[in-house]
């Protein structure tokens, strides 16, 4: 299939802190990919719940939900197409290391979060992304349910050095203080190919959009990789195109030098506003 598909990643690429909202000019541009029958897909390490919680990003309709970093897909009514949890053993590993180091750790499963405790720098980092803090569980629940992410509180040179201990694993940062952890066969890249062979969508018509260190994998797939001009200098690198930033219309600017979106498009934008 020949028609482009749109990847987008969700904090400081559609989700504004700063603002503390989505731009209004991003939400105009999803309206007019939608009327043109381009798809627009979410590709996040956030949960479904994180979502649901989140009041401003119910502006924007997506296609299809890639979620948990890579680690579990839906289709755009909730269905799940693919998931890839992390084998008990592989999470046991991960927790005796951040154990070891005593840090405080959140663990996802499908439907449900959790942390093994709270600490005010905890809170502070959950703070810089306008979340709160997940309740406290016993840890065993781990051999419950499936676990499809673990977020380890502590900076890149811990998530570099387990992920050098650990076979199996993905650690991908997405704060100075946090990081995520997921099964190998998670991740933002697998999962969009993932996602076009399941649709029959062409790795040659896809657009990536990020921010973040957890996003090189997804910009290194994609045809088409846009960092936002806010976006880190190692995304910024490897990207085919650097736009604006978040809070400058830079997904619309993005959409309008990648021909998904017109020039004319935005001289109307702007006459509305």
């Amino acid at each position: 299939m020949n028609t482009p598909v749109c990847f987008f990643d969700l904090d400081g690429t559609l989700f504004s802190h700063n603002a503390n909202t989505v731009p209004a000019s991003t939400i105009r541009a999803f309206e007019l990919l939608h009327q043109k029958g381009i798809p627009c897909v979410l590709c996040t390490g956030r949960s479904k719940g994180e979502l649901e919680a989140m009041e401003e990003m119910k502006a924007l309709r997506f296609d299809g939900y890639i979620l948990l970093t890579g680690a579990i897909a839906y289709d755009g009514q909730w269905n799940r197409l693919f998931a890839s949890p992390i084998d008990l053993p592989t999470i046991r590993q991960v927790l005796q290391i951040a154990n070891a180091h005593h840090l405080v750790y959140s663990i996802v499963e499908e439907f449900y979060t959790f942390m093994n405790e709270h600490q005010p720098y905890v809170n502070a980092i959950h703070g810089d992304i306008h979340t709160a803090l997940f309740p406290v569980d016993h840890v065993e629940r781990i051999k419950q349910n499936p676990v499809y992410q673990l977020t380890i509180y502590a900076d890149k040179a811990l998530a570099q050095q387990m992920q050098q201990q650990v076979k199996g694993i993905k650690a991908s940062s997405w704060h100075d203080s946090a990081f995520d952890v997921s099964s190998a066969e998670a991740g933002k890249g697998e999962a969009i190919q993932r996602y076009c062979a399941h649709y029959g969508y062409s790795l040659d018509q896809t657009y990536a959009f990020g921010d973040g260190d957890n996003d090189i994998e997804l910009l290194k797939t994609s045809a088409h990789s846009i960092a936002m001009g806010n976006a880190c200098d190692e995304l910024k690198q490897i990207a085919t195109y650097v736009t604006n930033d978040i809070d400058d219309d830079g997904i619309f600017h993005a959409l309008v030098h990648e021909h998904l979106l017109t020039a004319q498009e935005w001289e109307q934008l702007k006459e509305e506003q």
